[in-house]
């Protein structure tokens, strides 16, 4: 199968490629700069047109990141990089041949679709929340959905806190707990919806392979509490993790998107697990040892 990747130079576009390689597909990424091919990744040049021909199934990561402080035109970024992209992947396939064109899209959201929770079991039939990173993820998934009307299976990945080496997330809470200012953020007692890397890429290809169709979280099977969380890392790390991070303190750091570092996501990857899927790291401290 001929799989292109949309932000395959990003921490999980590069371990969705690696996976996919291995297991026999043939993989395109997308690029603005030009990149040499090799070990059975090639590269296509992006301009002013997407060149989605003689693909099967064309996966998008894109997405500037929201793990940052945020401003009104933050905010226009992170809405131009999401649901423009997606129009324009949309917009390519659509200029294709009925019979030439990709037969399924994987284009991932987030779990900010649900809102905060609090404890609240969710799964991929719950309904949108509130707030921007809800709207956003609804607006993102809008774009990709307008494919089915050209005959593409659309598969719509909300992802949830992806940990991996050379990942934002897992080296900068490494970094914080081994100096020994881990600790729970707030009062720790929202949900985390965390997921290995590898397991997203596995989850990716399996989507594709299986003709899942519809929202999938690509997400473990055990989100834990935040406090949960930070215990389990401190434990791994060897490390103390009882010093918090106060809530006005998130928010002067971080402004508006302090806030939703509190964000309670009990989130479980029900479709995933309906269809069989088998994750790789299951258990949070099995998988936090593995990155140690």
């Amino acid at each position: 199968m001929k799989i292109g990747v949309i932000g395959a130079s990003g921490f999980i576009g590069k371990a969705f490629c690696e996976h996919a390689i291995e297991k026999g597909h043939e993989v395109v990424g997308f690029s603005r700069s030009a990149k040499a091919s090799s070990g059975g990744l090639t590269w296509r040049h992006i301009g002013d047109e997407l060149d989605v021909s003689g693909l099967d199934a064309i996966v998008n990561y894109a997405g500037e990141s929201v793990a940052q402080r945020w401003s009104e035109k933050k905010k226009v970024l992170f809405r131009t990089s999401r649901v423009n992209v997606t129009e324009a992947i949309v917009t390519a396939v659509a200029k294709l041949p009925e019979e030439s064109r990709p037969r399924v899209l994987i284009n991932t959201s987030a779990v900010g679709y649900y809102g905060d929770c609090d404890d609240h079991e969710l799964d991929e039939q719950s309904a949108k929340g509130e707030g921007f990173l809800a709207d956003l993820c609804l607006d993102w998934e809008q774009a990709a959905v307008a494919g089915e009307s050209l005959g593409l299976r659309v598969v719509l990945g909300r992802v949830g806190l992806v940990l991996g080496k050379g990942g934002a997330a897992w080296e900068q809470m490494k970094t914080a707990f081994s100096l020994g200012a881990g600790g729970p953020l707030g009062n720790g007692k929202q949900w985390m919806p965390w997921v290995e890397v590898r397991d997203v890429a596995a989850q990716t290809l399996f989507c594709i392979e299986q003709e899942i169709s519809g929202p999938v979280n690509f997400v473990g099977p055990n989100p834990v509490k935040n406090s949960a969380f930070t215990k389990a890392l401190g434990r791994v790390l060897q490390r103390p993790a009882f010093i918090p991070a106060p809530e006005f303190a998130l928010k002067m750091m971080f402004g508006e998107f302090g806030k939703h570092l509190l964000d309670s996501y009990r989130v479980y990857p029900k479709a995933l697990e309906q269809a069989g899927y088998e994750f790789i790291y299951p258990d949070l401290e099995a998988c936090l040892k593995a990155l140690k």
